[in-house]
């Protein structure tokens, strides 16, 4: 493998297990601390971060 080739591994890998989780995290803060609306785009968006929740809830317990 080149070098190039490490560093965009090293750089997948820290975004993966460093960038993600703290991406997650900051918007669960962010969603709890908004006003609740009951719009389209709010029950989506709600949705996805139970998806990405469970997921990487399972990613854990897998590793686990």
């Amino acid at each position: 493998m080149s070098i190039s080739g490490q560093v965009m591994f090293g750089i997948l890998v820290v975004i993966g297990y460093l960038v993600t989780p703290a991406a997650l995290i900051w918007g669960w803060t962010r969603w709890t601390h908004q006003p609740k609306q009951r719009t389209v785009t709010a029950i989506l968006s709600l949705t996805g971060f139970l998806f990405a929740t469970a997921s990487a809830v399972v990613a854990v317990s897998s590793v686990a």
